[in-house]
């Protein structure tokens, strides 16, 4: 056995940092909070009128955020980042977090939506393209809530038994 046939010989930070197993973990929680905001998202939308209001996508939007959320912080307390602080301090941080994600998630689902309406924002979009806002809000405030949960709603704290 050579030098290099050691694992730990490896450096970790070129072929795999450290966080990335935990990434995979969270964005494996992320799906089923996808799947979830976007059951929730649509069941709305076409159970209601909503569709037909100027701001309908964003309320629906919000109602399905508060579903998905509820489930990331379960799932990854528990599996991704196996949480051991107080948990009421950690809910209220993810809530923190949330709040920010929302307001990212809010204010690109509207800009998107006046977007793909025209500068005047006259007709709504259809369920489809207010699908595809969704995805474009869904890509960018999954990173922010990865790092912020990684380093400050579940920050590691040394104790004595690590």
């Amino acid at each position: 056995m050579t030098a290099g046939d050691n694992a730990a010989d490896q450096p970790t930070s070129v072929v795999r940092p450290a966080g990335f197993p935990q990434f995979i973990k969270f964005c494996v929680v992320g799906l089923s909070n996808t799947a979830i905001h976007f059951g929730v998202f649509n069941a709305v939308l076409l159970a209601t009128d909503l569709r037909t209001h100027p701001y309908g996508v964003n309320i629906a939007a919000g109602i399905a955020f508060i579903f998905a959320a509820t489930n990331g912080f379960v799932w990854n307390r528990q599996w991704t980042f196996r949480g051991r602080g107080h948990i009421p301090h950690e809910y209220a941080r993810a809530i923190c977090v949330y709040t920010v994600g929302l307001v990212l998630n809010q204010g690109i689902t509207r800009g998107a939506v006046l977007w793909l309406a025209g500068a005047g924002g006259v007709a709504l979009p259809s369920v489809l393209a207010a699908n595809l806002t969704q995805i474009a809000a869904t890509g960018v405030v999954v990173f922010w809530n990865f790092f912020m949960f990684r380093f400050w709603v579940f920050q590691r704290v040394a104790r004595p038994d690590d």
